[in-house]
């Protein structure tokens, strides 16, 4: 299954300068099986450089153009009586099994989905687990990968501009109320409408589309390539610690491709800053968890190189960590991103008990 068996419409938001974007993405299209890029429609991405926000409006230039990106598409679907649509971002990147996962995931979404995110990032609010391939989303971040079903537009329309949720509450000098532009985006906005229940959202357990790294358009920074898969504490219990000894030579760039040792590594180490032998036992289960969670959001398995002067430290992850601890080894060949979803499992509930 693609996406054009779903979706009656498949929107890119792509600049008109940003070719080799969409160059990139179409190859993607084509890599996974997810979409024809003969058949999506690029629609012509408002540049908020040139297009500048109103005064009420405080996310920026960037921002603002994403906002009025998304608003074009919406109106074009309504004018066109689009049944129902999927808009990307160009910075998006599928899954390698994104077909599968798409399948496993529209075989069990309700008939009454208004919004669903093929991508994105949860915060504030974990989502409700409906069953094993669907989530009923509570607060959804991110725009690069969603879909809307054709009732939903014009209340979609009317929430993602009500002036004062853009608008900060405060007094002026005199005591007396004002208000003041605040830093919200879009997908802000939409977050409060999942909180408040305002339609029905749903996701895929695992996304089926992450951000791939480069310079994004509405921060001005560059950023890594992202997933922010739901990390829930099952996930997150059961996923087994990979090690490398100090000396791992050639098989550290491997274990850089597959594990995430954390995100401030010692110079010339893969050893996270965090970990240290003066954590005390409380302090080390935190460093496992934060790590365990940034692996699974990545796509990536946790792991930790060991300090050349740290051994010991083996030994209290080995107890500390109850899903068990493994030394990495040249057996895992590629990322587990590649893997279809039964063997990323495999690895995750391995034996540990040897």
């Amino acid at each position: 299954m693609n996406l054009h068996d779903f979706f009656e419409r498949v929107f890119v938001i792509s600049l008109d300068s940003d070719g080799s974007r969409r160059e990139r993405l179409f190859a993607n299209f084509r890599e996974t099986g997810i979409a024809d890029p003969e058949k999506v429609v690029v629609v012509r991405a408002v540049d908020g450089r040139l297009i500048p926000s109103p005064g009420w409006f405080g996310a920026g230039d960037g921002a603002w153009g994403c906002l009025m990106s998304h608003m074009r598409v919406a109106q074009d679907a309504i004018q066109d009586s689009v049944a129902n649509y999927l808009v990307l971002e160009d910075d998006v990147v599928f899954h390698p099994q994104a077909k599968l996962f798409l399948e496993n995931f529209l075989r069990e979404l309700p008939d009454d989905w208004d919004q669903l995110y093929l991508g994105g990032q949860f915060l504030i609010h974990p989502p409700e687990p409906l069953s094993d391939w669907v989530l009923k989303a509570k607060n959804v971040h991110r725009t690069h990968a969603y879909g809307l079903n054709s009732g939903c537009i014009p209340t979609f329309l009317n929430h993602i501009l009500q002036l004062p949720e853009f608008m900060l509450p405060v007094r002026d000098e005199f005591g007396l109320p004002k208000l003041v532009p605040r830093d919200w985006h879009l997908d802000h906005q939409l977050g409060r409408a999942h909180e408040k229940e305002a339609w029905k959202t749903y996701c895929p357990s695992w996304w089926l589309a992450g951000q791939r790294a480069g310079p994004s358009r509405v921060s001005d920074r560059e950023t890594g390539e992202l997933w922010w898969n739901w990390v829930s504490e099952e996930r997150r219990s059961r996923m087994p610690f990979f090690f490398l000894k100090s000396d791992a030579g050639d098989l550290a760039q491997k274990a850089k491709e597959v594990l995430h040792f954390g995100n401030s590594l010692r110079k010339g180490t893969l050893t996270d800053e965090g970990l240290d032998s003066s954590l005390d036992d409380t302090g080390l289960e935190r460093w496992l968890n934060l790590i365990a969670r940034e692996a699974i959001e990545q796509w990536k398995l946790p792991g930790f190189q060991l300090p050349e002067t740290e051994e010991n430290l083996l030994s209290r992850i080995q107890e500390a960590w109850s899903a068990g601890v493994r030394e990495f080894d040249a057996t895992i060949d590629c990322p587990p991103r590649e893997y279809p979803y039964s063997q990323f499992q495999s690895l995750w509930e391995m034996d540990t008990s040897n």
